[in-house]
């Protein structure tokens, strides 16, 4: 009877195991938190940490592995420097989920397979995902897609394909909590409206991302200024100058006395214009040099 009971409770226990998940994926689930919640820096450490600690076993935890370990590399911008870097991690990653039902992590796979492709690669990969990522609720990632979508079809000069994929963007990026991210979209999508002539737009849905100054770090309001005063200096110079003179408060920079001294020089204040330009040399040695020597 007692070694029935102890079969039984052995029996029991390995279901229990086997049901859940291993300590190896419960870290590899932090992982996955940390990297959505851009803490890309404590997401590495753990990572780190379950290749010292964990024999990481073929299939799904290999897939999960190898899925956040790209993603930190590509935000990281790691696969950008090496442009030979080995990809069988995300292809480990797309094979495993191509046969095992897991929507988020396929078209996460794809996504990130797009953004490390060139040209029509590179949309193949992203239109996989987003035809997966729309079985989802995944709104974060839905906006992430769109966005990539976009900006690829503006480097082809495709701006009513980037332009239908930039506002699809933006709805979905209302619908999550990231605001740093939606507001890159917006000034992409505004830098759309210019290219096509369309200059209200434009200026629209750059003065748009000044709505979201509260809800970012101090250390991005600067360069949140600089970008949307970029983007709207042919539209509305009085908003350009005092989104750059709002940004220099924050932090000198090179970029914002530049906008300033081309302001300058477009009403031919050309004296003002050369004090800006002195001032961006002492920040970067890029300057407008054709417009200094004027």
């Amino acid at each position: 009877m007692n070694r029935i009971l102890f079969l039984l409770i052995s029996v029991l226990t390995f279901i229990t195991y086997g049901c859940g998940d291993s300590a190896c994926y419960k870290k590899l689930i932090e992982v996955d938190s940390l990297t959505e919640n851009d803490m890309t820096d404590s997401a590495s450490k753990v990572i780190k940490t379950i290749e010292n600690t964990y024999n990481i076993k073929d299939g799904k935890e290999r897939a999960y592995y190898s899925l956040l370990k790209y993603q930190l590399q590509f935000r990281q911008n790691y696969i950008n420097k090496n442009i030979h870097v080995e990809d069988s991690l995300i292809n480990y990653s797309i094979l495993y989920y191509s046969n095992n039902e897991d929507t988020r992590n396929l078209a996460l796979s794809y996504y990130l397979k797009g953004r490390t492709s060139k040209n029509k690669e590179a949309i193949r990969y992203l239109k996989k995902s987003e035809f997966i990522a729309n079985k989802t609720n995944n709104n974060s990632l839905k906006m992430r897609i769109c966005g990539a979508i976009s900006t690829i079809n503006v480097d082809n000069e495709d701006y009513k394909t980037a332009l239908t994929y930039g506002l699809k963007s933006i709805e979905y990026g209302k619908k999550v909590n990231d605001n740093e991210t939606l507001i890159q979209f917006m000034l992409n999508l505004s830098s759309i409206y210019n290219n096509v002539g369309k200059y209200d737009s434009a200026v629209f849905f750059a003065n748009k991302c000044i709505d979201y100054l509260d809800k970012v770090p101090p250390t991005q309001k600067a360069s949140i200024y600089i970008n949307v005063a970029a983007a709207i200096i042919r539209s509305d110079t009085i908003k350009a100058k005092e989104y750059a003179l709002k940004s220099l408060e924050i932090r000198k920079s090179n970029n914002a006395y530049q906008i300033l001294a081309k302001l300058a020089r477009d009403r031919k204040d050309y004296a003002q214009s050369e004090t800006y330009l002195e001032e961006a040399l002492k920040y970067s040695p890029s300057v407008d040099w054709e417009a200094f020597i004027l």
